[in-house]
């Protein structure tokens, strides 16, 4: 089964608030904005003070799934095809809304279409996130 993704350029609400730059080191943030559909600056906020309770940086993959652990969020393992490969985002055989972690990225599916600054499509998938 061969799912068709499209890709939508969204930054998650950051020109909103600062200067757009393509290497801004911010996907965790824009992420989450965009999966909770949630202002760019309030989910930064959030992180942020998530970050200080927690004593690491809210982009490191420990503690973003904690942060979305807490709002009720669920991590899944990637399938592998039958030749033991993983799938690339494109190929993912999901259609829920989710956030999906490649390597050192977070992206997000909704509606089928990636919502992110570049397009992730041909990205290895290692796990998706769905809200539960």
């Amino acid at each position: 089964m061969h799912f068709k993704r499209s890709f939508s350029y969204d930054d998650g609400g950051r020109s909103k608030y600062y200067r757009s730059k393509k290497s801004s080191n911010d996907c965790v943030v824009r992420s989450i904005a965009i999966a909770f559909n949630q202002d760019y600056k309030k989910t930064l906020i959030d992180l942020c003070n998530f970050t200080i309770d927690h004593g690491e940086p809210f982009n490191s993959k420990h503690i973003y799934e904690k942060y979305l652990f807490s709002k009720g969020w669920v991590k899944y393992k990637t399938l592998t095809k039958p030749n033991n490969k993983k799938y690339r985002i494109n190929e993912l055989p999901i259609n829920d809304d989710c956030l999906i972690s490649t390597r050192r990225h977070l992206t997000v599916l909704l509606n089928n279409t990636i919502r992110d600054i570049w397009d992730t499509r041909g990205q290895v998938a290692y796990n998706y996130y769905l809200k539960k």
